[in-house]
């Protein structure tokens, strides 16, 4: 991590749900620091813990929702994929995670510091026989984008679209 601080911050754990803690990993000229911390989300699965140029925490996101650098759900940050692709293990918002390790990616923009584009990777399940055994797969069939402008509410940050398709194998 020493080409950039974008990276500086991973926020990770389970965040004070069911008692477990959350944790700020950062990454300083002087080694690894640890904090802990009550994000209220699970960071299990799904994780992306965006740094500004200064190695500042700027929002984190489990697929679910958007939180800034305070804990607090940024402005529209809720409900970035459809819920039907969310796990949740006890019924309650803060259990929910993306099932899908690899399916969000994101970036600072060039021009803006204060703009990140979120590309998350919608996935459908797929039933396939091979060989006269079905099983069950899935698939990439569409690809959203989801704009944060981290200049809004004071610095705390708001989602400025969410879910514009990219692609959509169906059209």
């Amino acid at each position: 991590l020493n080409a950039q601080l974008y990276d500086k911050n991973w926020v990770m754990g389970f965040g004070g749900y069911l008692g477990y803690p959350g944790f700020i990993l950062s990454f300083d000229q002087n080694g690894l620091t640890q904090k802990v911390t009550n994000t209220k989300m699970r960071m299990s699965l799904t994780n992306i813990s965006m740094s500004n140029e200064k190695g500042e925490l700027q929002f984190y996101t489990n697929g679910q929702k958007v939180l800034n650098n305070k804990n607090q759900l940024i402005e529209n940050g809720y409900n970035l994929l459809d819920n039907n692709l969310f796990i949740n293990q006890n019924n309650d918002d803060y259990s929910k995670d993306y099932v899908f390790t690899a399916a969000f990616e994101c970036f600072q923009d060039t021009k803006n510091k204060n703009l990140y584009y979120l590309y998350q990777d919608y996935y459908d399940t797929l039933n396939i026989s091979i060989n006269s055994e079905s099983d069950t797969n899935f698939a990439v069939t569409k690809l959203t984008l989801t704009k944060i402008d981290m200049s809004e509410n004071g610095g705390l940050g708001k989602v400025i679209y969410k879910n514009k398709k990219i692609y959509d194998s169906q059209n």
